[in-house]
């Protein structure tokens, strides 16, 4: 997820915002659902459930990004909707760029607009009391908030507008915001406007502010 992703949203919004970022690694898969056909995933902790988000934004499937996301009401979807398109674009431009420029660019453009990798999330401290966990990235002053529903782990909506002082329409701009720039560094990088990963580095932290 966008999050440095969840922290990231709250931190663009208010300073950095709240999950993690597109990445590759696996959740663990348990039996076969109820009507045979694909196995049901099995989250065991926050950190995995975050890498499974990260998979699937690569993957590209924002419905199933949106149910990953604990929402109790119209503004907290609506959060959820976009927080889906940004890490999906975000996803598209960290594949492209590792493509063009080689692996190390992705960890580069994933700082730069405020995304965490896997590596983020197994370097992040996780405190967990009861149905709620508390996951604290290393260059991040506030936690990214989850809590478990029927079992599995989810980034929790309520808490990030919490933190943006209950104000979901600022969350939503800035989500808005940070997908027409992921979408417009993927147009230039696409045309060749840069030369190396510095340069698309550059132009992304222009675009957000830092």
């Amino acid at each position: 997820m966008s999050l440095r992703r969840w922290t990231c949203w709250t931190c663009g919004v208010i300073g950095l915002v709240l999950l993690a970022g597109p990445i590759s690694a696996s959740p663990a898969t348990g039996p076969a659902s109820k009507n045979g056909s694909e196995p049901v995933a099995v989250v065991q902790s926050p950190k995995e459930a975050l890498k499974a988000y990260n998979d699937t934004a690569a993957a590209g499937d924002a419905d199933k990004l949106i149910a990953m996301q604990q929402a109790n009401n119209d503004a907290e979807r609506r959060v959820a909707q976009l927080m889906a398109a940004t890490d999906i674009a975000v996803a598209k431009l960290e594949r492209a760029a590792s493509e063009k420029f080689g692996h190390a660019a992705k960890e580069k453009v994933a700082k730069a607009i405020h995304d965490a990798t896997n590596a983020d999330i197994d370097a992040a401290d996780q405190t967990i009391e009861g149905d709620k966990a508390r996951i604290k990235f290393k260059d991040s002053d506030s936690p990214t908030i989850m809590v478990k529903v029927e079992g599995t782990w989810k980034p929790d909506v309520s808490a990030a507008v919490e933190a943006s002082g209950g104000d979901a329409d600022a969350i939503c701009d800035y989500l808005v915001k940070r997908t027409q720039t992921a979408e417009h560094a993927m147009q230039e990088l696409t045309a060749g406007h840069y030369p190396d990963v510095d340069a698309l580095v550059s132009a992304i932290k222009e675009k957000v502010g830092d």
